[in-house]
């Protein structure tokens, strides 16, 4: 039996991504949101000073009838960053990928 060779040496646990400026916040379809695994994100860079951050968690969700849904997250804003469980801000600035 192999191994699986799993890289979390520059995991965040308990840690926070933080949005400032936010200019819109939507969630897809409407409801709780699913906290279990995000699927994909994205950072895209919509203005000289905002950019889109595009996230897809996944997870259980009691008030669904499948019990597991999937949402879409948007949040529109001028900055952000991560800070880990002691709210020590780890990075300046999270980016857009060109």
């Amino acid at each position: 039996m192999s191994e699986w060779d799993f890289y979390d040496e520059d995991d965040l646990e308990d840690g926070y991504m933080v949005f400032s400026n936010l200019s819109d916040f939507d969630i897809n379809p409407s409801g709780s949101i699913p906290d279990d695994y995000v699927v994909d994100y994205s950072f895209t860079k919509i203005s000289d000073r905002e950019f889109l951050f595009k996230m897809y968690p996944g997870g259980q969700v009691p008030s669904s009838p499948q019990k597991m849904r999937e949402r879409e997250i948007l949040i529109t804003h001028e900055d952000s960053w991560l800070e880990n469980s002691l709210k020590k801000k780890l990075t300046e600035t999270i980016k857009a990928i060109p």
